[in-house]
């Protein structure tokens, strides 16, 4: 569910993202990579309490995980990476 919720992000169907993300915090409420998706999707749609929300219970679950993230560089595609760190900049991420 989490791979949807990506996948969906990476496409800017960021509704679809955050349904799928869910579902997968429904599943496993420690999906530390779920959170992730969720607050870049909540970011895009500007949703900043609620992208702000999933960005720290990221950090609450593994604290760092997002800024080792966004070092990782994990995707082939690098603007797929770049599109993600976005969305988390927009949730209140600071990568510097």
């Amino acid at each position: 569910m989490a791979i949807l919720s990506r996948a969906h992000l990476n496409i800017h169907e960021y509704q679809s993202a955050i349904e799928w993300a869910r579902k997968a915090i429904q599943r496993n409420s420690d999906h530390v990579r779920a959170h992730l998706y969720l607050a870049s999707s909540l970011g895009y749609l500007n949703c900043e309490n609620e992208a702000c929300d999933a960005l720290n219970e990221c950090e609450r679950i593994q604290p760092g995980f997002a800024r080792k993230w966004a070092r990782w560089r994990e995707y082939r595609i690098a603007s797929d990476n770049d599109h993600i760190l976005e969305g988390l900049r927009r949730a209140g991420f600071r990568d510097e």
